[in-house]
């Protein structure tokens, strides 16, 4: 069975092709000629693609070249002819670049919610767009990621995670009357989003914080932690089906008795796992982050 995990392929081409930049085409050979599988749903690796790149504030080297020359394009800003021949012949790259690379850039959340990226001209004028992200760094980014959400002593946490207690009463007040309307109904990631306001990249941080203190996550962000999920897959092909449903449904797991502690860390063993935990109903939702409020 395919895994369209995209953090778990970069996981695995990061170990054996360090240094290779980040690209759709790079994964797709990968898959075809490392792992010698066919993708039977190419458009659902796509999404996945995307929603990473998203995540983790990346764009081709094409789509900024080309968002760049059509700004300058419509205010009539006169390129140096070198930096704009440059420019239009990156055009069609498909390389990603990380927009943390930009360093000292200013970053502010914008209308949407999300976070914008501000720079000069001048400054790309004489450095130079930032080198594309090879498969070593954002491997890197995504286990600092982790380390962030599971970690509950990191000392700059809060720059992160804002987990007052007055957000998190009224986090549960909202659930408490989802869970009066539909106790039994499952809960899912994307609706509990819903209820947080404020950067939704914090938000997904803050919400897995919240669910992990009361023994639960999102099935989605508990695939972050599986870094031994092709062998799993392979011995335990039902159950992976199993988590994998629960992925596409973006439902809630109730990891009480699952967790192992380490160095104040969460981790997960996937041997564990051959018991497919249960999914959380709002009711039951609700309980346990009671019980997390009165401690």
């Amino acid at each position: 069975m395919f895994d369209y995990n995209i953090l778990s392929l970069v996981q695995k081409i990061a170990k054996d092709y360090p240094n290779q930049s980040v690209s759709l085409d790079s994964i797709l050979d990968y898959v075809k000629n490392n792992l010698k599988m066919e993708i039977p749903d190419k458009n659902k690796l796509v999404n996945e693609y995307v929603k990473t790149k998203g995540q983790f504030n990346l764009v081709t080297v094409g789509d900024l070249t080309k968002k760049l020359l059509k700004i300058c394009d419509d205010d009539a800003i006169k390129l140096p002819k070198q930096f704009k021949n440059e420019l239009m012949n990156d055009a069609n790259k498909r390389e990603l670049i990380d927009l943390d690379k930009f360093g000292s850039i200013n970053k502010h959340p914008n209308k949407t919610g999300g976070i914008s990226v501000k720079f000069t001209l001048d400054n790309l004028i004489k450095n130079g767009l930032p080198k594309v992200v090879t498969y070593k760094e954002l491997d890197y980014r995504v286990k600092d990621y982790l380390n962030y959400v599971v970690t509950d002593d990191q000392s700059n946490i809060d720059k992160y995670v804002n987990k007052e207690d007055q957000q998190l009463d009224k986090f549960i007040e909202l659930i408490s009357e989802i869970a009066i309307q539909v106790p039994d109904k499952k809960a899912s990631r994307k609706a509990l989003l819903s209820l947080l306001k404020g950067n939704q990249a914090q938000n997904k941080l803050l919400l897995c914080s919240i669910l992990l203190d009361a023994h639960m996550m999102a099935a989605k962000d508990f695939r972050l932690f599986n870094e031994d999920d092709v062998a799993f897959m392979n011995k335990y092909p039902k159950q992976h089906k199993a988590l994998n449903k629960m992925i596409d449904d973006d439902l809630i797991m109730n990891l009480k008795g699952y967790e192992n502690k380490s160095n104040d860390r969460t981790t997960f063993n996937m041997q564990d796992f051959v018991k497919v935990p249960e999914c959380v109903t709002y009711g039951e939702l609700l309980k346990n982050l009671r019980n997390v409020q009165i401690k």
